[in-house]
């Protein structure tokens, strides 16, 4: 079982499979554990860093071998280790300020990321199928591909759910704009929701 190893304070994983080395490294190398995701694939010649700017102030840290959370203020970031790869979540305690989560992103040239559009008849006529979580998602791929690369596929960002502690939920929406990844939910669904809510 893939599991985190605390490192000072940031939480590696190796998420390789028997072809593909992945790494993905949560936190950062500062005195305090930051809301950061950091993933490299092919000994780091293709990453991607993801920097969720909540302030970090005072905070709760958790750590089980598979789930990390850090609490600041209202909102709780869970990293967990899903399927053989990362999942994460943002959980509120109450109405966010914003119905957009915003990420700012780093990555090298040749990093794409590949909008999936709901299917179209033809497509659908043709026998074709997108999961309800894909459409709307984004694939990311290298600029590389075939041999040690395979297909070039990075990772995958799907689209995401907001559910309240009734179970009640509804999707939100992803969007990758130039650097940032923003998660933009439904906000009147927030001002009828019953809190916590889960971003994920």
């Amino acid at each position: 079982m893939k599991e985190f190893a605390k490192e000072g304070t940031r939480y590696d994983v190796d998420l390789s499979d028997e072809d593909t080395p992945v790494h993905v490294k949560v936190g950062g190398d500062i005195p305090k554990f930051v809301p950061n995701i950091n993933m490299s694939k092919w000994h780091d010649e293709a990453w991607l860093n993801m920097n969720h700017p909540d302030p970090v102030g005072p905070e709760v840290e958790k750590f089980e071998d598979d789930r990390v959370e850090l609490a600041v203020g209202n909102n709780t970031h869970r990293y967990s280790l899903v399927g053989g790869g990362l999942s994460y979540e943002v959980i509120f305690t109450q109405r966010p300020v914003s119905n957009e989560v915003r990420f700012n992103m780093l990555f090298p040239e040749g990093l794409m990321f590949w909008y999936q559009p709901p299917l179209t008849q033809e497509e659908i006529d043709e026998g074709a199928e997108r999961p309800e979580n894909v459409v709307g998602s984004y694939a990311v791929y290298w600029k590389k591909r075939d041999n040690k690369y395979k297909t070039g596929k990075f990772c995958h960002i799907f689209r995401p759910r907001v559910t309240d502690i009734w179970g009640v939920w509804t999707w939100a929406e992803v969007e990758v704009l130039e650097r940032r990844l923003i998660f933009r939910m439904d906000a009147e669904w927030l001002d009828n929701a019953h809190y916590p809510v889960v971003l994920g």
